[in-house]
């Protein structure tokens, strides 16, 4: 590229620009969840299971099992559950795959659904994690890797693959043309 050519120059930042906007957009599948789960905090959680193994601090939940809080829905074939101080716990949900799911809140809101081998969840640290070939669905939209990871605190949300079987080693996200953010349509 020559230096003085201002066209090449003034494309590079707009595809860097483009390509965060494009990320974000991917990612906001996985922020719906999180801020329903904000939203739901204070909605009871309810778990069913072919069978319980309860204790004080630990819990195992087999077969069939589903959770649910709020707007938001969890399924998997094994939930083990730690509490820990005050009211604090983690969650692990694990399956063939392990999913979650938001069901649409309105015309400019589609679906949700994440897959993963497991769902790790952690109240102290509030991080909720889709570990091992992990894909969060939203609408026609889709970003897939090894691990996605959000941090509520944060509000940042990661994608890696370290545990990406079938996704090449590489982070894959497909984004329909033609919408904002909000569902609308881009003007250019």
């Amino acid at each position: 590229m020559h230096p003085n050519n201002k066209t090449k120059h003034y494309q590079r930042p707009t595809i860097r620009a483009a390509a965060r906007a494009t990320l974000c957009a991917a990612l906001i599948g996985l922020t719906t969840i999180a801020n329903a789960e904000i939203v739901s905090r204070q909605a009871p959680v309810s778990i069913e299971a072919d069978s319980a193994e309860l204790q004080d601090t630990l819990s195992t939940y087999t077969g069939n099992v589903r959770v649910k809080q709020g707007g938001v829905t969890m399924s998997g074939s094994r939930l083990i559950l730690r509490r820990g101080r005050g009211n604090s716990f983690t969650f692990t949900l694990s399956g063939q795959p392990a999913e979650i799911r938001q069901a649409s809140e309105g015309p400019n809101s589609p679906a949700i659904r994440g897959t993963a081998r497991r769902i790790d969840y952690a109240s102290g640290t509030e991080t909720l994690e889709l570990r091992g070939d992990a894909v969060i669905y939203r609408g026609t939209e889709k970003i897939a890797g090894g691990d996605i990871r959000y941090s509520f605190k944060d509000r940042r949300t990661s994608v890696n693959t370290r545990n990406a079987g079938g996704s090449n080693g590489r982070v894959k996200i497909t984004l329909q043309p033609g919408s904002g953010e909000d569902g609308s349509e881009e003007t250019p």
